[in-house]
């Protein structure tokens, strides 16, 4: 009896040993596979890479990007992509790498891991504070929705006023202007002031110390005024350079009159 049962759990062992093995490939292979997002136009040379990082191909139109992929665009390349899941759409620049994937929610969250990205069109759901927002871009461990990506983003930041109106009326207006949403827009637009404080240490290498800039929001989002209230940095170009960082952002509506706000920063 020995003699036939030991090959029988050999060979039943074996079969366990294989079903463990495929199972969990079969099953990141699937999540992998789910289509969430479509190239609608592209220029240049752009390539997209599957889940396990050997599976690259070139970008044409109507290449069907799927979770978990990334997109690289070559110098002077960009691609536009449509989001599957609400119809957003996102220009992907030059010589940048983004991840799309799928979270556990539904929502789709665009990693930015080099280069950036322009919001070209937003889907039906694009209020920030909908907790059914379907489209969300993270970079340098910061996550916005689409909308507030749109409206601090630099390089949307550079569209035509109707274009970047286009992303305003999106907002819907609310009772009042929270400051964590003020401080998380403008700690958004990290990269901004410190290409300012960039170009001060150029001429200035030992300046550092903290500032406080003061300014006024209108109902409407926009900003009004900018002041330097107190700083330990007086160089009028680099002061000159913070204020119109603060001046182009555009901040959600909200009812009643103008309100005044401060903001910290500090460079070391």
């Amino acid at each position: 009896m020995k003699s036939w049962l030991i090959p029988g759990l050999i060979t039943a062992g074996i079969a366990l040993i294989g079903t463990a093995l495929i199972i969990p490939s079969r099953s990141i292979d699937s999540i992998g596979k789910k289509v969430i997002a479509q190239v609608i136009n592209f220029k240049g040379s752009a390539t997209v890479e599957g889940l396990d990082q050997t599976d690259t191909a070139t970008i044409r139109e109507k290449t069907k990007i799927k979770n978990l992929d990334v997109i690289k665009t070559k110098s002077s390349s960009e691609a536009l992509v449509e989001i599957s899941t609400n119809g957003d759409e996102v220009r992907i620049l030059e010589k940048s790498h983004i991840l799309f994937e799928e979270n556990t929610e539904g929502s789709i969250v665009l990693t930015i891991k080099e280069g950036d990205l322009m919001i070209e069109n937003l889907g039906q759901k694009t209020d920030a504070r909908d907790p059914a927002v379907r489209l969300w871009i993270k970079k340098e461990g910061r996550q916005l929705s689409a909308l507030d990506y749109a409206i601090t983003n630099e390089k949307n930041s550079t569209s035509s006023p109707i274009e970047k109106s286009k992303f305003v009326s999106n907002i819907p207006k609310s009772d009042f202007l929270a400051q964590s949403k003020i401080e998380e827009i403008l700690n958004a637009k990290k990269n901004d002031f410190f290409r300012c404080y960039g170009q001060l240490i150029q001429k200035e290498e030992q300046a550092h110390g903290q500032l406080l800039l003061s300014f006024e929001i209108l109902p409407t989002g926009k900003v009004a005024s900018v002041n330097v209230t107190k700083t330990d940095i007086s160089q009028p170009s680099f002061l000159s350079c913070l204020k119109e960082v603060v001046s182009r952002t555009i901040f959600p509506p909200f009812s009643g009159r103008a309100m005044t706000t401060v903001f910290p920063l500090k460079f070391d």
